[in-house]
């Protein structure tokens, strides 16, 4: 079994099948998959076997199944793959200052020439983070380059192991494979003795800037203290700053040590916050500048006037200083289920993509250019929308919240909605707190685990079509286009009121009717 394999597993627990006609995403001809699905067979009971069909491989596997069988792999019959490989060597590096490779691939029993061959690519990987290496006379290497750089190389790894429960207590992710459990494992014994502080950190920060994170960033944020601070027990502290086009002080306090704190508030400004109305606004003005320039040349090619302008410029404003920050910080959060947005709406895809300030001066990724396509697109949806929300809904999902917010203004489009919470699938144990009618995903994987944990949930796709709509109207939910406002309701609340105080009391109060 290697890392192939269990993706090839993994798209078949949440898609039901693989395309043979199109294998681009495994990188792999027909033949070949065929010829390791007879292997993973063999590690499948008889009902869980993969089933090969008119050019097409299908399974009815759950994603209980697929855990318990990533599980049950023993570490000996597991081939990690490079990336795996060069992983446990960043970490090794991070807690353990020099890491003697030779040792490392004779424990995994690997041989000499793979050794040589990862050195090449450990090297370019380093180069692209900023980073080098250097021998150590008789010891092993060592990774060198600017702190901060090099926990964040780290926390990058590790985000992908690890989970934070209700308590912000780190455990293991249930999907580890052999290879990524050792790595793991590794960490938690050695890092343990400052688990508390960082904890504590954690939380005073949230509660004292009342600051609400995702959970993706709050993880991540976690994930860096930790790595921080046992890297200044180390005697490794941040004493240069890292070099961004964002230039402004620190507004809040975080640590003593000045550069250090200056970095955690960088990161903590690229981070995802969930209160957005709380949000502390940085001010550079040539950002804001360049991004009303931006903004206005979308408009000026677009049907639809944004009302809610303010809004739109700040949800782009905010984007963007995320996108500068991750940057200048060598790193992002990935989401797979933005690919098709380019496929779904084109025109406007294109249009941000044309931009010279998205693509040549900020580079953006295609990701990124997604997620402004779908802020976009929000704010068209909204400044077309009519009526007040009836139904409460819960979206479970673990995208990005630009694209949770899309898929909010999706609903709201077409249905009348009220969203009461975006949670990610770990934060699940929230909803025994919340007052609401319906949860919904548009993860198959996620709708298992909802129901798992005894919860109800409705499964839609991201792009709703015809059909999840009717399915939506076939239970209860109403129209949006048919909604109406009760005179009886407002006209005594607008009496006595200024024009000033009315135009509050309307947009406050019937957010989907007044701009």
């Amino acid at each position: 079994m290697d890392s192939l394999d269990l993706k090839l597993l993994n798209h078949l627990q949440e898609h039901g099948e693989i395309d043979l006609s199109n294998t681009k995403a495994f990188n792999r001809s027909e033949g070949s998959i065929y010829r390791r699905i007879d292997l993973i067979n063999a590690y499948l009971a008889k009902h869980q076997q993969l089933v090969p069909k008119n050019h097409k491989i299908q399974s009815k596997m759950t994603y209980k199944e697929y855990i318990q069988i990533v599980q049950n792999i023993p570490f000996y019959e597991y081939v990690p793959s490079q990336k795996e490989r060069l992983s446990f060597i960043i970490v090794q590096s991070l807690l353990k200052e020099v890491v003697n490779t030779s040792r490392l691939y004779q424990h995994l029993g690997l041989s000499m020439s793979t050794k040589k061959k990862d050195n090449r690519h450990l090297t370019n990987q380093l180069k692209q983070a900023g980073l080098s290496k250097e021998i150590v006379r008789k010891k092993g290497i060592r990774i060198t380059g600017q702190e901060t750089l090099i926990r964040i190389e780290g926390t990058k790894i590790l985000v992908k192991l690890f989970e934070l429960d209700e308590n912000n207590t780190l455990y293991l992710r249930q999907a580890n494979n052999p290879m990524e459990v050792l790595i793991s494992e590794y960490v938690l014994t050695e890092t343990n003795f400052i688990h508390s502080q960082v904890k504590n950190m954690i939380e005073n920060i949230i509660h004292q800037q009342n600051i609400e994170l995702s959970y993706p960033s709050k993880k991540f944020i976690f994930l860096y203290v930790m790595i921080a601070l046992y890297r200044n027990h180390l005697g490794y502290y941040e004493n240069k700053k890292v070099h961004t086009s964002l230039t402004f002080s620190s507004p809040f306090k975080l640590v003593e040590h000045s550069t250090e704190n200056q970095v955690m508030n960088h990161i903590l400004f690229s981070l995802d916050t969930m209160n957005r109305e709380n949000n502390v606004s940085i001010q550079i003005r040539w950002l804001e500048e360049k991004i009303i320039q931006f903004v206005s040349g979308i408009q000026s090619t677009i049907i639809t006037d944004i009302y809610s302008y303010h809004e739109l410029f700040q949800e782009i404003y905010q984007f963007i200083f995320k996108c500068i920050l991750r940057s200048d910080y060598h790193f992002d959060f990935y989401d797979n289920k933005l690919d098709q947005t380019a496929e779904k709406f084109p025109n406007l895809y294109h249009l941000i993509e044309q931009d010279s300030f998205i693509s040549n001066e900020l580079q953006l990724s295609s990701d990124q250019i997604a997620t402004l396509t779908l802020i976009f697109r929000k704010h068209i949806n909204e400044n077309k929308i009519l009526g007040r929300n009836t139904k409460r809904i819960i979206v479970v999902t673990n995208s990005s919240i630009e694209k949770a917010d899309f898929f909010g203004a999706s609903l709201n489009h077409f249905l009348d909605i009220k969203i009461v919470k975006i949670l990610h699938i770990n934060e699940l144990y929230e909803l025994a707190k919340l007052d609401y009618d319906y949860v919904l995903t548009f993860s198959n994987r996620i709708a298992t685990l909802i129901e798992e944990q005894g919860y109800t949930c409705l499964k839609v796709k991201f792009y709703m079509n015809d059909e999840d709509i009717n399915k939506l109207l076939d239970i209860g939910f109403s129209s949006s286009s048919r909604r109406k406002i009760l005179a009886d309701d407002i006209v005594p609340a607008l009496q006595k009121k200024t024009a000033e105080e009315m135009k509050e009391f309307l947009i406050k109060n019937y957010p989907s009717h007044f701009l």
